[in-house]
């Protein structure tokens, strides 16, 4: 992961950066796992969850976690916000990465967190499709 991150990094400085980003958190599915994987897990690994960081003006990715177990974005939300703290003003996410410590962490790290609540829709918050 330390290449990636390193790769990202030298790859992202080539353009601008807003300090505005987005998290968000998907999967993807894995054919056949490397036995390193499969040793470290206890379990056949089928789907892979990846978390990244974007930058929403130049849709640069910033930083990105892989994970094979399955983390709660609540968690690996704050990480990565952590890592990236210093270049940061806003985190745009979905529902998924708001809990009050994650957004008490966004604040302390001088992030504004743009997180839709639970329970809300779009419509709610003024955003229209």
């Amino acid at each position: 992961m330390t290449v990636w991150r390193a790769l990202l990094r030298v790859s992202a400085e080539q353009l601008p950066q807003s300090g505005h980003v987005a998290l968000d958190s998907t999967f993807f599915e894995r054919g056949h796992a490397p036995s390193y994987y499969l040793q470290r897990s206890d379990r056949d690994v089928q789907t892979l969850k990846v978390t990244t960081l974007t930058d929403t003006e130049s849709l640069a990715v910033l930083d990105l976690q892989c994970s094979v177990e399955w983390k709660h974005d609540t968690k690996l939300g704050p990480q990565i916000v952590r890592r990236n703290a210093a270049d940061l003003l806003s985190v745009a996410a979905d529902k998924g990465f708001q809990d009050w410590m994650s957004t008490f962490e966004f604040y302390t790290l001088d992030a504004d967190p743009l997180v839709l609540k639970r329970g809300s829709s779009l419509e709610i918050v003024g955003i229209t499709h």
